[in-house]
């Protein structure tokens, strides 16, 4: 069984809630991981039957969708072109995509809270170009200058993926338009759906009705008690007493206690703190072309949903 839908990314923009809610419907399938990434890799091309191995029927009737939740594939040129050799030209993708800063900082705050970003976000987001074309430059520079001091590290991401750099690239993760023109060109208009991040959140129904009718899914079998799991980014404010907590004994049933989650969210973990308003306002001026050229792609005004990105802006 291989998939014929791809939730595609981009990164820290709602793809893991939008693949736990579809794993409920009863027609679907999701990859398990949620995120093989099998195209971000050359190597894995030789092993079609390894990839198989992710998607495991629910029922004895056939899904009528199959998806891989691998949000890398959005920004790896190369993945398009693999997926139709492998898989043929039938596919349907699905790009969530999120305000172009906030995107961007929380990709930072993802690799952060890890220990693989050492960084303070001001030195990972910071540019002093004057283009988005030459900050991303910067960008790819600053992030060679960092794994050379040991402040990045990449070493988990090495044999998953051809480029083990791209968690890193904050800016450019948040640079949508040719990503998905990709797709678009190699399959067709008809068969590329974007839903926003805000949108999603605001409305995480209808949000999820339009994409279930979009990949032939019947919007109506969804649980009644559908459980819209969040990834948000968290970081641990006691690392040693979260540790402990996690390898009590009886901890499995400590978990189903009513309100546990929530307690041990409120006593061990915090937001990330507010990006400095320099480095926002920077970023938001580095993307505004690119958002521009994003609402003509999509034909919708962005810039109004986004928070004023993209206007007032020479």
């Amino acid at each position: 069984m291989l998939p014929n839908a791809f939730i595609a990314g981009a990164q820290k923009s709602g793809t893991t809630t939008l693949c736990h809610a579809l794993e409920q419907h009863p027609q679907a399938v999701v990859s398990t991981p949620k995120e093989p990434a099998f195209f971000s890799c050359a190597a894995n091309l030789t092993a079609p039957e390894l990839y198989k191995e992710n998607f495991r029927m629910k029922h004895d009737t056939m899904p009528r969708t199959i998806i891989d939740g691998s949000n890398a594939y959005m920004v790896d040129p190369s993945v398009p072109g693999r997926m139709r050799d492998m898989l043929g030209g039938n596919l349907r993708f699905v790009f969530c995509l999120r305000e172009p800063v906030a995107r961007a900082i929380s990709g930072y705050w993802h690799q952060a809270k890890k220990g693989r970003e050492r960084r303070p976000l001001s030195d990972a987001l910071s540019f002093a170009s004057d283009t988005v074309e030459a900050a991303l430059c910067e960008e790819h520079e600053n992030l060679d200058r960092a794994i050379r001091d040991g402040l990045v590290d990449i070493s988990s991401d090495g044999e998953r993926f051809d480029d083990p750099l791209w968690n890193f690239r904050y800016l450019r993760n948040s640079m949508y338009t040719d990503d998905i023109e990709r797709f678009a060109s190699l399959f067709g208009a008809d068969r590329v759906k974007v839903i926003l991040f805000e949108e999603f959140v605001r409305e995480p129904h209808a949000s999820l009705a339009s994409v279930a009718a979009f990949l032939g899914l019947d919007s109506c079998l969804f649980p009644p008690d559908l459980d819209l799991h969040q990834n948000r980014t968290a970081l641990v404010v006691t690392p040693r007493l979260v540790s402990a907590l996690s390898n009590i004994p009886g901890r499995t049933l400590l978990r189903q206690l009513p309100g546990y989650a929530r307690m041990r969210g409120a006593l061990f973990f915090r937001a990330p703190p507010q990006a400095d308003g320099a480095v926002v306002e920077r970023l938001s001026w580095l993307v505004a072309p690119e958002v521009r050229r994003l609402e003509v792609r999509l034909s919708r005004d962005l810039a109004t949903i986004w928070g004023g990105i993209g206007r007032n802006v020479a």
